[in-house]
């Protein structure tokens, strides 16, 4: 039985946006119960349409998330995460209004930390997939890139978005004194998977610019991508950040919107 909330009914009647599909990729780094509140207003706010949330656990902050989610009219895919195996997980929620269902994938290795669903949005047949690539001082690492490069490649190529935080900086973009931080080879590896499966970096395809996503310090990154099928390029209308939401501290990681012409 989940937590209700004064605003359910209000929610459920809001009529959806019918010109565009709004994506939020964000890594909301296992927010307590009052970051939680805060990142729930953020999303309320800006009215998304589908949310791909990373670094998520079974804890009381991501909980009342989901909570809170659902009562903004959202169908929540919430991974059941394995402790004993690894403990942070992709999180993907959905408006209602869309028709959706949780794919069964081949993944044999930490698959909490890759969901994918499908949904029907104005007679196309989109699959969204969830990534939360585990850090560099993971051991699990390239046992999930290994099982990662296998669900790409089997994958269909058409209609199909993928985000997520991949805990690289693009490869090209790394300097010689990160190279400690991040290895360039798996960096290299782990990024142009997604490449070799025929998907194009959306904010890369727009912006061609370096913008980071992450400051540590005083150096700024970006691991967190957004990835569409080359059908799908057509629909693309713009691929931002919001930064004000991580440097008024919801989250270390900036916000990352997609909005496509569906």
């Amino acid at each position: 039985m989940r937590q209700s909330f004064l605003d359910e009914l209000s929610e459920k009647n809001s009529k959806p946006n019918n010109k565009y599909l709004k994506l939020l990729n964000w890594n909301i780094a296992n927010p307590s119960i009052n970051k939680a509140h805060k990142q729930a207003e953020f999303i309320k706010k800006n009215k998304f349409d589908i949310l791909v949330l990373t670094e998520i656990k079974n804890s009381e902050g991501c909980k009342f998330l989901r909570d809170r989610l659902q009562s903004l009219n959202y169908q929540v895919y919430f991974p059941y995460i394995n402790s004993d195996e690894d403990n942070y997980g992709t999180l993907i929620a959905i408006k209602k209004h869309i028709k959706s269902t949780l794919l069964n994938l081949d993944v044999n290795f930490l698959a909490h930390r890759i969901p994918s669903i499908n949904c029907q949005i104005k007679n196309k047949s989109i699959t969204i997939t969830g990534v939360y690539h585990p850090p560099t001082n993971n051991n699990h690492r390239e046992a999930f890139l290994k099982e990662l490069k296998k669900f790409l490649q089997s994958q269909n190529q058409e209609n199909w978005i993928v985000l997520g935080d991949l805990n690289i900086p693009r490869p090209d973009l790394i300097v010689k004194s990160e190279t400690d931080q991040y290895n360039t080879k798996i960096s290299r590896e782990i990024y142009n998977s997604f490449l070799d499966s025929k998907l194009i970096d959306t904010f890369h395809h727009l912006n061609q610019k370096r913008e980071p996503s992450i400051v540590r310090k005083n150096k700024g990154y970006r691991p967190d991508n957004i990835f569409i099928s080359k059908n799908l390029i057509n629909t693309l209308k713009n691929c931002s950040f919001i930064h004000q939401a991580r440097s008024s501290g919801l989250s270390d990681h900036s916000p990352m919107i997609l909005t496509l012409n569906i």
